[in-house]
């Protein structure tokens, strides 16, 4: 797991689906032909601590090197080779989630390749590894997310109207992602229901709780901001990060180091609280060399331990030093 730790890093892929990845295609190195070959010719799950993030590593050296058919394949046979795995009762708790996570790693990438039908059919074996309330919730909120951008790409507006509806008035929602409620504003404009967001604003908030109304009115600053020129977007990047981190993240990387280092202000503490926290564990994730010492300084003036920041750091720097001495 190691060596496939060190390749991904090397390459400057980001693991995790929802992020950026630290090198752009310009300047992707290609994987050799007999290695993919290798790789994509395997039909059991690889062994080890942990088979499914091994899978999932591979899948993502056969995806970034235009080979998505055999990456999703080698994920299927994981997935299946998953659930043969049930010979104890721990297996029989553990397999299941785990072809769970494999099933959305494949949803998540056929939805990327324009392969809505299928990503549909991946997400339904996909579940959550999430065990807390908040946690089901997002992971909740992630998978409705992917299902209503397969329905859109489908023109099966209808159907996203209805699921993102019934998920809302649940019952058992007290926040509502605002990347969602945009989703819906486009689906009623989609539908010829609403012309623009003003139309579509009060459609949506009259289907809403009055509980979640706020919500409503979030999701609709986020519609405006990503329809807004970059400049702007990045003029407003700690705001954007907290309601779509994938996002800033792209923009923020695509500044260069000079733009990063130009954003560390986001890291003072200012009333015991750092300036601009979105933004600031942003900055901490692109692994930048600035970004150490000045989360060092903010450490030691805040009463909160960022700890965990400090390990998303050296684990991203890492990745900038193997990348910086590759060029």
């Amino acid at each position: 797991m190691q060596l496939l730790d060190e390749h991904t890093l090397e390459h400057g892929w980001d693991v995790e689906s929802a992020g950026a990845d630290h090198s752009t295609s310009a300047h992707a190195a290609v994987c050799p032909n007999d290695v993919l070959d290798a790789i994509a010719a395997l039909r059991n799950l690889p062994g080890g601590d942990d088979p499914c993030a091994i899978s999932l590593q591979l899948a993502l050296a056969l995806d970034h090197n235009a080979r998505v058919d055999d990456a999703l394949q080698l994920l299927e046979n994981a997935r299946v080779d998953l659930l043969a795995r049930l010979d104890s009762p721990v297996q029989r708790v553990i397999a299941p989630r785990l072809a769970g996570r494999i099933a959305g790693r494949m949803a998540t990438l056929a939805a990327d390749r324009g392969r809505y039908a299928k990503a549909l059919e991946y997400a339904r074996h996909w579940n959550s590894m999430a065990s807390c309330g908040s946690g089901l919730d997002a992971a909740n909120s992630q998978m409705l997310a992917l299902r209503v951008r397969c329905w859109m790409g489908l023109n099966q507006v209808h159907t996203a109207i209805d699921a993102i509806r019934e998920h809302v008035n649940d019952g058992r929602q007290n926040w509502v992602e605002p990347s969602l409620v945009a989703a819906w504003f486009d689906c009623e404009i989609a539908d010829g229901r609403a012309n623009d967001l003003d139309q579509a604003l009060p459609r949506v908030l009259a289907q809403t709780p009055l509980d979640l109304a706020e919500c409503v009115h979030e999701g609709a600053r986020y519609w405006n901001l990503i329809r807004q020129p970059r400049s702007v977007q990045l003029e407003r990047l700690d705001e954007l990060a907290g309601w779509d981190a994938a996002r800033a993240f792209t923009w923020l990387l695509s500044t260069g180091p000079a733009g990063i280092a130009a954003r560390l202000g986001a890291l003072d503490v200012v009333d015991g609280s750092l300036r601009e926290s979105e933004l600031a564990f942003l900055l901490a994730r692109t692994g930048h060399p600035d970004v150490g010492p000045a989360l060092l300084c903010a450490d030691a003036q805040l009463a909160s331990d960022l700890q965990y920041w400090w390990d998303e750091w050296r684990a991203a720097n890492r990745r900038w030093i193997a990348l910086s001495s590759a060029r």
